[in-house]
């Protein structure tokens, strides 16, 4: 299978896999995910590392056998960036997570490394904002200009971490539509909850996430468990209903040459066309 044959842009639970753990690799790709993070940062211990590296060939293409995405987590640490660029490069992955995501600079030397090695244009980047020092709309543009970014993410668990507080949506929700007006504004990708990735059994607290997120504008949630990922597919896939009125958009455009038209108590005009384009390019 040929390198990025994959596309993985419109991934909405894509699914984090310790890359040292190739024995959960089956029942990731029958999870209902629909692209894998191979993770060579948090999850594997440090006599781990150089194991999970020389796992990722076979994950990834694992991965590809079994339609999926394939995505590296690296190290944000600089001392294992380095092998995880080669190991990344090797796996022919299809996009990389780039974590504690602070130094648009550094992301320039890692593209530079990238070319160096080989990899393609299309290796492209999802930067993890993980530190309230980000959370601003400056800093936030400069990510998004950054090379090969593709997508923006909020890391939950350790902006919490850094603010000394819990994930609750009292915290979450600033940096959380932060993030993702941001990335629509560069019209990328946005992955960023008002709540703890690891809510695995508080299913109505994840439930209430995923619905904030998507009315804000986002595009999906990264998940940690199989048992999160048919929530997030509910949550933003677009209804039955939704489907109906941007088709009717559509049609009832078709007569009108490019004039604004009411439809059922609606005015439609130029925005809400692209809206329903948007949508349906989308399902």
């Amino acid at each position: 299978m040929s390198w990025n044959c994959l596309a993985w842009t419109h991934a909405r639970a894509p699914l984090f896999l310790p890359a040292d753990r190739p024995d959960r690799l089956q029942k990731a790709c029958a999870s209902g995910a629909d692209a894998l993070i191979f993770d060579l940062e948090d999850a594997v211990a440090p006599a781990s590392k150089n194991q999970a590296r020389n796992n990722l060939p076979a994950m990834v293409q694992g991965a590809h056998a079994a339609g999926l995405p394939a995505w590296v987590r690296l190290n944000h640490d600089v001392l294992h960036l380095a092998d995880d660029l080669r190991a990344l490069v090797k796996a022919q992955a299809d996009a990389f997570v780039w974590p504690k995501a602070e130094h648009p600079g550094l992301l320039n030397a890692i593209d530079e490394a990238l070319h160096t090695l080989g990899a393609p244009r299309d290796l492209l980047a999802i930067a993890l904002v993980e530190h309230p020092r980000m959370i601003g709309h400056e800093r936030l543009m400069q990510l998004t200009m950054a090379p090969r970014v593709k997508a923006l993410a909020l890391g939950s668990e350790d902006f919490s971490a850094a603010m000394g507080a819990s994930p609750s949506p009292a915290l979450l929700q600033a940096p959380a539509q932060a993030v993702i007006r941001a990335a629509r504004a560069s019209d990328l990708l946005a992955y960023a909850l008002p709540c703890s990735i690891a809510l695995i059994d508080d299913t109505q607290a994840w439930q209430d996430g995923l619905q904030w997120a998507r009315a804000q504008g986002g595009h999906g949630a990264m998940c940690i468990h199989p048992k999160q990922i048919a929530a997030v597919h509910s949550s933003f896939q677009a209804s039955a209903q939704e489907i109906e009125w941007a088709q009717g958009v559509l049609q009832m455009a078709q007569t009108h040459a490019g004039a604004a038209f009411r439809m059922d108590g609606q005015m439609v005009d130029t925005p809400v066309l692209e809206r329903a384009k948007r949508l349906l390019r989308h399902i």
